[in-house]
């Protein structure tokens, strides 16, 4: 139930502020109907905090990229999951959900595949791997996660 609830989240966000002419599944097809519900309620919330647009409601959250997961496809015609996170592994990444600082527990995330969707990776928010061998040729790239819903029509 989870998932289908974060899928609604992402189908959503796309049809309010992206493209929503390229969405084509059952999920999609059930919120285009409820658009106009999706707008009204989101220019009502705007009024409500007294805000003029939207991004001055995302500056009065503060939301940042740096506070987002980045997510990386495997190649599986080059390499293999485990590799991939082998190889990652050696470039020190963060695997510890739990990893303690100081008697604190950190915020890190650990590096894991995305339960959504095959051969994804969700990497800790601001890891940057533009220039990390694997992006180079062509084992792993950076993907969105809701582009990936759709192309396998993950159930709602």
């Amino acid at each position: 139930m989870q998932r289908q609830e974060e899928l609604m989240y992402i189908i959503s966000y796309d049809i309010l502020f992206g493209q929503a002419a390229s969405l084509i599944g059952d999920a999609e097809k059930f919120l285009l109907l409820q658009k106009d519900a999706l707008q009204s309620a989101l220019a009502q919330l705007l009024v409500k905090k007294g805000m003029k647009n939207i991004k001055e409601l995302m500056a009065c959250q503060q939301i940042s990229d740096t506070s987002r997961p980045q997510y990386v496809r495997v190649n599986t015609l080059k390499l293999d999951l485990v590799s991939a996170l082998q190889e990652l592994r050696k470039q020190n990444m963060a695997f510890s959900a739990n990893l303690h600082v100081e008697g604190r527990k950190s915020n890190l995330l650990k590096v894991h595949e995305d339960d959504m969707v095959p051969d994804l990776l969700v990497l800790p928010p601001g890891v940057d791997l533009h220039s990390h061998p694997l992006v180079a040729n062509g084992s792993i790239f950076y993907a969105s996660k809701y582009w990936f819903c759709c192309l396998f029509q993950v159930p709602v």
